[in-house]
């Protein structure tokens, strides 16, 4: 038994984003979202998830539609429809339960798998936090700056490439009026003497 007390999500309530749990979960409004926990996570009948579950023990009644890892158990009761791929432990399956996707049943090592996914995501999420520039004064200017010498560079580019097109317009326009002058001249009759 957890000493968390159980997150309850009531019918009709709608949770749009990423729902990170300390302790055991029953769904019975709809998440739209990630569902992360190390404890049990239940999709009462009317309840629905559009996202990924993970927890210790996920069982569903209602509407999943997503990947569920459970690293000790996975139950899908009669009145359960999942579509996704299903990891877990141990898997029940009750006759009734709809489930389109694929299923991987493992061992004690699923728990392992799941803290280390768990420890990689906290780890991306620290680094993106740490890699974000605070905004200052400073920083504005040094990128304003770096903006117009790119653009200034591309300006001249075009200049430089605008000219070459001009140089070869004029060779082009040189070689047409040869090429008309040729045709102008039209053929000689030449008659020969008696």
């Amino acid at each position: 038994m957890s000493e968390h007390e159980t997150t309850y999500l009531a019918p009709n309530t709608i949770l749009k984003g990423e729902l990170q749990l300390a302790g055991p979960a029953t769904i019975a409004g709809r998440i739209e979202g990630a569902i992360t926990g190390d404890n049990a996570v239940q999709v009462v009948g009317d309840g629905s998830v559009e996202g990924d579950i993970q927890g210790s023990l996920v069982e569903v009644q209602g509407t999943v539609k997503g990947n569920i890892i459970a690293t000790q158990l996975c139950r899908l009761g009669a009145t359960a429809r999942v579509s996704g791929e299903l990891r877990a432990a141990n898997l029940a399956i009750v006759e009734g339960a709809c489930f389109v996707g694929q299923v991987c049943v493992g061992g004690p090592s699923m728990e392992e798998e799941l803290q280390q996914q768990m420890a990689a995501q906290q780890k991306s999420r620290q680094t993106a936090a740490a890699r974000q520039t605070p905004v200052s004064p400073a920083n504005v200017v040094h990128e304003m700056a770096a903006a117009a010498n790119r653009l200034a560079n591309m300006t001249s580019q075009t200049d430089e490439m605008a000219e070459t097109a001009s140089g070869v317009a004029g060779t082009v326009n040189v070689v047409s009026e040869n090429i008309q002058n040729t045709l102008n001249r039209g053929p000689r009759i030449i008659r020969a003497r008696s």
